[in-house]
């Protein structure tokens, strides 16, 4: 039986989506020091102008989420198989902790992309922590070899 293969995109479209976050990022600063408070991004009526600094940041993400490292082996497929267990453990509690208390509170109310953003964000921050993690590991039995 033949396993299904997974296609990332090329290593350097992780650099390509790093400038288009850090575009994303500069724009969110202009558009703050415009006079903008930080509350209209987390309004659900908000201006085109702040849907379009998170559809630009939407992008970045998916592009640093689905580009191949630049060694890619089995200890990197199941680093991204666990970092996305993670990621989904924590968005279902996200999604539901922010569901709930819209309905009953009526506090919260915000747009969907920015859980789209925070789905992308978990699993690059969960993966590359357990990249950093297993290099201590190699390098502690390294030393201890």
């Amino acid at each position: 039986m033949q396993s299904s293969k997974i296609i990332f995109l090329p290593w350097y479209f992780k650099f390509i989506g790093v400038i288009i976050m850090l575009l994303s990022l500069v724009i969110f600063t202009i558009k703050l020091n415009s006079g903008i408070s930080i509350i209209d991004f987390l309004k659900f009526d908000t201006d085109i102008q702040i849907y379009s600094i998170y559809a630009i940041s939407v992008l970045g993400l998916f592009l640093i989420t689905f580009s191949k490292e630049r060694f890619e082996d089995e200890l990197i497929s199941h680093l991204r198989i666990k970092s996305l267990f993670i990621t989904t453990i924590f968005h279902s509690l996200f999604f539901f902790v922010f569901t709930f208390t819209s309905l009953t509170i009526q506090l919260i109310n915000f747009p969907a992309i920015i859980l789209m953003n925070t789905l992308f964000f978990i699993y690059i921050i969960s993966f590359h922590i357990q990249i950093f993690l297993e290099s201590i590991k190699e390098k502690n039995k390294d030393n201890l070899d």
